[in-house]
């Protein structure tokens, strides 16, 4: 395994989120862990390639799903304080 993978696989691991991070910070996780996937799955082939490939579109498409959370919950609080538009 190159080096640079190794490199990667330390950053993922101490970059996961702790205890009561933010929406936004675990969604940078999973996008960290995305980037790292598409790593691994650029240098197998076949059938693994494909399922490396699957699971970092499944994080890239949890990290999106936690930015837009984190949107809506802020707008929802903006809107029940009355502070703000609702955009």
């Amino acid at each position: 395994m190159p080096q640079s993978v190794l490199v990667e696989i330390g950053e993922v691991v101490r970059a996961a989120p702790r205890a009561g991070a933010t929406a936004d910070e675990i969604a940078a996780w999973y996008l960290l862990k995305a980037r790292l996937l598409e790593h691994v799955a650029g240098e197998t082939t076949g059938s693994e390639a494909t399922a490396v490939r699957t699971w970092a579109m499944k994080a890239r498409e949890r990290a999106a799903s936690l930015t837009t959370s984190s949107r809506d919950s802020a707008r929802t609080a903006r809107r029940a304080a009355g502070s703000g538009p609702a955009s």
